[in-house]
């Protein structure tokens, strides 16, 4: 339960850093530290689901 709970918050993270790129200056400074953030945050759902899977494969194998 606890892998959904961090999953969600890394979502919220997610859309709170996608609402703070201006698309109009792309190249800005600021934009780079929100990309980064998104970045971030697709890689540690992507750890979590991954750590899913690998639990319920380690479950079938017992």
């Amino acid at each position: 339960m606890k892998k959904y709970f961090f999953i969600a918050i890394a979502s919220a993270l997610m859309i709170f850093n996608l609402y703070h790129i201006n698309f109009d200056d792309i190249q800005n400074e600021e934009n780079k530290v929100a990309a980064a953030g998104i970045l971030a945050c697709l890689i540690a759902i992507i750890l979590i689901l991954i750590l899913d899977k690998s639990e319920k494969i380690n479950k079938k194998l017992d």
